[in-house]
């Protein structure tokens, strides 16, 4: 896995990649941090080099939006992030980077302040999974477990920048549309149609399914057991139509869907920011359709902007193994009007074991209806 060299000693500016001194400083303004900017035109540098990251998705002075808008105003004054590296399938945020200088030694007060920072950072954002802290001369390293926003977990090394595009093809679940097409709807994904059967199987009872996962590996109420298991629904709507829409738009090049576990076995934690990632995009997606019509307020939103997938890794590699294989935006309305229905009475009456309360128990249809219409 890669790492950063050793700092140089300085990093001068005429080695500064030149677009990325452009993006911080165009012509006729000046550096506001002269002593730290050498730091991170290296560590975006070393980014490139190391860690395979694309320049296109790498974003400097990224303002920050904290879930909780009740921030003291020292922390809304550092509200930028240094350096922001965004995935390549989403464009949603997938590494924050913290810049300080060569003379920050770790431990001192300005090293213990940026790490501050750092965490209120990774915390605020919805689907970083990791983060660098750097002076040049010490680099530190860490990964977030979505389950506990909160908390930074030092690692020793971190893996390269995965390209969404370019592991399409190791994916089980792709679409390649050929230049030549005129009907790429109908071209063969892998994806299976969806019957009452195995809707029910996927979903599951006390015995099977995403069901007996919910209960048995998180505990979830009732009403949270329902809540999340539409927050996935939600994501493989999207997953698929915007899938769809990418290979359109790109005849000749492979896309894979999100929702594939092959690969991720060792790896549950990198499949869970990527679904995280998916769902983000849904609700910006949702956002923009309201948008354009004029129809936008958050009353409207299926879920609000702050809420993200609240399981753990095993979880959803578990409920994206069972949705991978079928298709839910091509099967029968009625069939998972049905199956939404025999999933939430043997939520409630058996596996969990509560009666809920009636808007999450239109909560189902209501959203498999919408997306019939928008997505």
């Amino acid at each position: 896995m890669p790492r950063f060299d050793p700092w140089p000693g300085e990093f001068p500016i005429e080695e500064w990649d030149s677009e990325f001194r452009q993006r911080v400083c165009p012509a006729g303004k000046t550096y506001g941090n002269v002593q730290e900017e050498p730091v991170r035109q290296w560590a975006a540098a070393q980014l490139v080099k190391n860690f395979g990251v694309p320049q296109r998705q790498i974003k400097f002075e990224e303002p920050v939006k904290y879930q909780d808008e009740r921030k003291s105003v020292r922390q809304s004054a550092r509200g930028f992030r240094d350096i922001v590296v965004y995935d390549d399938r989403y464009n949603e945020e997938y590494m924050i980077v913290e810049a300080l200088t060569p003379g920050d030694e770790e431990n001192s007060a300005n090293w213990n302040s940026h790490y501050d920072y750092l965490n209120l950072y990774m915390a605020a954002s919805a689907s970083a999974r990791f983060a660098i802290l750097t002076n040049g001369v010490t680099t530190r390293y860490y990964e977030r477990e979505f389950q506990y926003p909160r908390t930074l977990k030092e690692v020793t090394q971190q893996p390269a920048f995965e390209s969404f595009w370019d592991k399409a093809t190791s994916r089980q679940f792709h679409i390649l549309v050929p230049a030549s097409t005129s009907k790429p709807e109908d071209l063969d994904d892998g994806l299976q149609v969806l019957n009452a059967d195995n809707f029910r199987k996927v979903l599951g009872d006390e015995r099977v399914g995403c069901h007996r996962i919910l209960r048995d590996k998180e505990g979830k109420q009732p009403q949270e057991a329902v809540d999340e298991m539409v927050k996935l629904i939600f994501a493989k709507y999207y997953d698929e139509r915007d899938t769809l829409q990418q290979a359109i738009e790109r005849p000749g090049r492979e896309i894979s869907y999100a929702f594939n576990t092959r690969g991720y076995r060792d790896n549950k934690q990198q499949l869970l920011q990527q679904i995280q990632a998916c769902f983000e995009a849904a609700k910006k997606a949702e956002q923009a359709k309201l948008e354009a019509v004029g129809r936008w307020d958050a009353s409207r939103a299926v879920f609000p902007e702050d809420m993200t997938i609240d399981l753990r890794p095993d979880t959803v590699y578990d409920i994206v193994q069972r949705f991978e294989p079928y298709s839910f935006t091509r099967s029968p309305l009625d069939v998972k009007g049905r199956a939404f229905e025999g999933f939430l009475g043997t939520t409630f009456r058996a596996g969990l074991g509560q009666s809920m309360h009636s808007r999450r128990q239109g909560l189902l249809s209501r959203f498999a209806e919408r997306r019939q219409r928008r997505l």
